[in-house]
């Protein structure tokens, strides 16, 4: 009977661990994504300073996540510098020099996404709204918006 009781505490326990990995597999991959949102570099400043607008977009007409990143920004009503990789040389090394590898790349004066997280980028687009323009505290009391 002993044998029995502890034979289904160890299935028991097995199966418990295995649903709690695999919670946390799930998890890690919906909510941790390491790639996704970056503090920008040298490069990815260098850029913002250059442009026009407090916020770069990096992208191609024919994705659906490039055209529902620019609409959450003009809905926000935040500057923003859409750069197609397809039809432009330079963006399309511009974009190979910051990431090369999933698009939409959004850069901000702050952080750099790769890809489109919509929730993110509207609260962004609303920080930025209310903030004004970063780029002198990023890149000077000279910049000129």
């Amino acid at each position: 009977m002993t044998i029995v009781r502890s034979g289904r505490l160890w299935v028991a326990g097995v199966l418990l661990g295995i649903g709690i990995l695999g919670v946390v597999f799930v998890a890690s991959r919906v909510f941790w994504r390491p790639d996704f949102m970056q503090v920008i570099g040298d490069v990815e400043q260098e850029l913002v300073c250059d442009s026009g607008a407090d916020v770069l977009v990096y992208g191609v007409d024919s994705c659906s996540h490039c055209r529902e990143a620019k609409r959450i920004l003009e809905d926000a009503g935040v500057a923003f510098d859409y750069r197609d990789i397809q039809l432009s040389d330079g963006a399309y090394g511009e974009f190979l020099s910051i990431s090369g590898r999933v698009y939409p790349v959004i850069i901000t004066p702050l952080f750099r996404m790769n890809g489109l997280d919509a929730r993110s980028l509207e609260q962004v687009g609303k920080t930025l709204a209310k903030a004004g323009s970063l780029k002198t505290y990023l890149c000077g009391p000279n910049q000129r918006d």
